[in-house]
């Protein structure tokens, strides 16, 4: 539709962690299966001819940096884990 790749991503995101914290590695997991045709395995980033890993796990961190700027998820350094606010909670 009209909506951009990050906005998707970030709703799949906060429907990942309606169930609870999450580390971005099940996250990843969960918004694959939730959206198979936007997390494309077989595209790499390649910049100046370097790899850096899957595009859509990099969609993937963006969305989730964006959704904390926005305030709608905090991310625990120490237990490595992503969680809805509770103001996002709230709504």
């Amino acid at each position: 539709g009209s909506r951009t790749a990050n906005a998707v991503f970030g709703e799949a995101i906060k429907l990942a962690l309606v169930a609870g914290p999450l580390p971005t590695s099940a996250i990843a997991r969960q918004v694959s299966r939730l959206m198979p045709d936007l997390c494309d395995d077989s595209e790499e980033l390649i910049i100046n001819n370097e790899r850096y890993g899957k595009a859509w796990k990099h969609r993937l961190r963006n969305a989730q940096q964006h959704l904390k700027r926005q305030g709608s998820v905090t991310y625990n350094s120490a237990a490595r884990t992503w969680t809805l606010t509770e103001a996002y909670l709230n709504l």
